[in-house]
């Protein structure tokens, strides 16, 4: 996944570049765990765990399991 930034808007400050890194490996992370193991259940855990972060951080910068499927599918 890759979130550049558009355009038109002005260049992204270091923390906003590390949120946007840190959700680009949660996302890659749950995609690695469903291609790995589909019958296995997708936990905020798990994907934390895979993407090496704090599942507080997850629920931060995502949020829950629904919003997490939805940005997969965007």
């Amino acid at each position: 996944m890759d979130h550049s930034e558009p355009a038109t808007s002005q260049p992204l400050g270091r923390r906003e570049r590390g949120k946007l890194r840190r959700t680009d490996r949660i996302l890659d992370a749950a995609l690695e765990l469903l291609r790995a193991a589909p019958e296995q259940n997708l936990t905020i855990e798990r994907i934390a765990e895979r993407a090496e972060v704090a599942p507080m951080t997850l629920y931060n910068l995502v949020g829950n399991r629904e919003d997490i499927w939805c940005a997969i599918v965007d």
